[in-house]
């Protein structure tokens, strides 16, 4: 053992983890950077995953989770490696619970280990992926971080964080004048 970087992954104990172009991904949707094991970023994940696919040619982090208790329970969630935002995802109908092992299987296409009618199953996902659009947010729904004001310009200027979706990671700049 060369070094040892305790919690960074998160308290997932146990959790898969991937290799891709010098960052470990961990299922909490931590990134490591694995040269010196810091933390380079998080995917703002609801629950821990149970799977994590990386597609460095198509700029995606793929999470496959399940929610016990609901139709269909499986759902893998895809994310854009740059900027933490959820970009689309797909349900899988296939009765599957306890999934875990995501492997991609090509365009779209994936696979996992789940428990189907009691027993130990491959399931297959070929379902297209939904898209996630949204309309530019307005002073109601902005979600920020932090917020700061700039005397020359008589702006705002609001940090938004990755879990507002596919304007997060950015910064939004609002006029107190006239509330825009």
């Amino acid at each position: 053992v060369l070094d040892i970087a305790d919690q960074l992954l998160g308290s997932n104990n146990g959790g898969a983890m991937v290799y891709d172009s010098g960052f470990i991904y961990g299922t909490t949707g931590a990134i490591v950077d694995a040269s010196d094991l810091t933390l380079a970023g998080n995917f703002p994940l609801d629950s821990a995953a149970k799977g994590v696919v990386t597609d460095a040619s198509a700029g995606r982090v793929y999470f496959l989770s399940y929610i016990a208790g609901t139709e269909p329970g499986t759902r893998i969630t895809a994310y854009d490696s740059r900027t933490f935002v959820e970009t689309a995802w797909t349900d899988n109908n296939a009765g599957a619970s306890q999934p875990y092992c995501l492997v991609q299987t090509g365009n779209l296409g994936f696979a996992y280990l789940a428990t189907v009618n009691g027993k130990p199953a491959v399931v297959i996902s070929s379902t297209p992926f939904n898209s996630i659009t949204s309309t530019p947010p307005t002073l109601d729904t902005l979600v920020t971080n932090h917020l700061l004001y700039n005397a020359t310009t008589q702006k705002l200027y609001a940090s938004v964080p990755s879990r507002a979706g596919t304007y997060g990671n950015s910064v939004a700049i609002i006029n107190p004048a006239d509330k825009t």
